[in-house]
């Protein structure tokens, strides 16, 4: 009802009114039933949907185990997904092709025609400025210097496209999951192959002045004299992070420790973190002392976080979490020790809802975003907010 609409977006109910009136017009929106409202002394009111045929948005989420293309329709519901698990992610042009190749061929099979896909997003990791379609880590090649990689992308599979940081797209993916609740603030995780941060502030996702917030892999933390990948020296991600565990896992097997996997795997080279965690939760003790350290040395540097932000909770997310409590178990003890205790004492510390797929729905939600702001802002200007 627009009553309840007003409250909820903070729009005059004028306004309100003028959207939805706007939005019947173009199809976008229907009106469905008129029920009974409490706050009109039991008059009725009109119930407003959105159309799900109006508009579709497609994610696309590059993971290092593989690609996952999903469609959603306007309302928020899933209607086509996708996993190429022969298409596990690298940083060249020809991955950048095959990727395209492999999308354009979802939309031809999905069942929606491709001019109904209003926006796609892609999510990438490291320095992305969402607003300008920039991405300074991935896809920057000499060749792409004349032309932002949104654009790039979106003229290759032919429809408008933006481009997300992949941590900001798992928050936004848990937010319209419910997996951040009625949270106000709080700080998604993504320990993966490499190590981000989501921020949500007063409800909305901080992206900072050039939408670099949330390099938290990046922050110096430790004197190892590992080079990261960033070409900075003693980085968290350097001990925290997929590519750190497998690491420190060849090291400690080369140093004469004994794992289940130098046994089980063909070869101990093609270890994977997924490996690891398996075979701590297999007892096995090497295993188990990467992923209890890795857990300590994350929750000692959220603590900091803690302290600074104080959120509501921390989630965890990313391919580290899954089926991971003991690396769970192991932040929620960092974070207790390093933290001041009136500042932790009603933290919550979870789990993401699905660490498997929920960047790809939020990169859903963000292309759906971006299209519902170009769509308000295209509305004539002369009305009451």
């Amino acid at each position: 009802m627009i009553p309840s609409i007003s409250e909820l977006t903070g729009y005059s109910i004028p306004t309100v009114t003028k959207f939805i009136q706007e939005g019947i017009s173009e199809g976008i929106v229907t009106a469905t039933e008129k029920v009974t409202s409490t706050g009109t002394r039991g008059r009725k009111g009109m119930m407003y949907s959105l159309n799900p045929e109006t508009a579709y948005f497609l994610g696309v989420d590059t993971k290092h185990y593989g690609l996952i293309i999903s469609l959603m329709d306007i309302t928020g519901r899933i209607v086509a997904e996708c996993e190429k698990k022969e298409l596990g992610f690298m940083n060249t042009p020809q991955y950048m092709e095959k990727m395209c190749i492999a999308i354009k061929k979802f939309i031809s099979e999905c069942g929606v025609p491709k001019r109904m896909i209003a926006r796609a997003c892609f999510n990438i990791s490291g320095r992305v400025d969402t607003e300008k379609g920039v991405s300074h880590s991935i896809f920057a090649f000499e060749d792409n210097d004349d032309m932002p990689i949104a654009e790039i992308l979106g003229d290759k599979i032919g429809i408008r496209s933006v481009i997300e940081n992949d941590t900001r797209a798992m928050l936004c993916g848990e937010i319209s999951r419910g997996g951040t609740k009625a949270y106000r603030d709080c700080l998604y995780v993504n320990a993966s192959w490499g190590l981000g941060l989501g921020i949500l502030m007063d409800g909305k996702v901080y992206r900072g002045s050039n939408g670099f917030a949330g390099e938290f892999g990046h922050i110096n933390a430790f004197n190892n004299e590992i080079i990261c990948h960033c070409g900075k020296k003693g980085c968290l991600e350097t001990e925290v992070s997929g590519n750190a565990a497998r690491r420190i896992f060849l090291e400690q097997i080369a140093e004469g420790k004994s794992s289940v996997l130098c046994h089980t795997s063909g070869d101990i080279q093609k270890i994977t973190p997924h490996d690891i965690i398996q075979a701590a939760n297999n007892e096995d003790t090497l295993c188990q002392d990467i992923i209890e350290r890795m857990g300590r040395q994350l929750g000692r540097q959220l603590a900091n976080l803690i302290n600074i932000f104080n959120p509501e909770a921390v989630i965890i997310g990313g391919s580290m979490s899954k089926d991971n409590d003991l690396l769970l178990e192991s932040v929620k003890m960092g974070i207790k020790k390093y933290s001041l205790k009136l500042i932790n004492r009603n933290l919550v510390v979870e789990r993401s809802s699905d660490p498997d797929r929920i960047g790809v729905t939020g990169a859903c939600m963000v292309a759906r975003e971006r299209f519902l702001m170009e769509y308000f802002a295209s509305q004539p200007q002369n009305i009451n907010i």
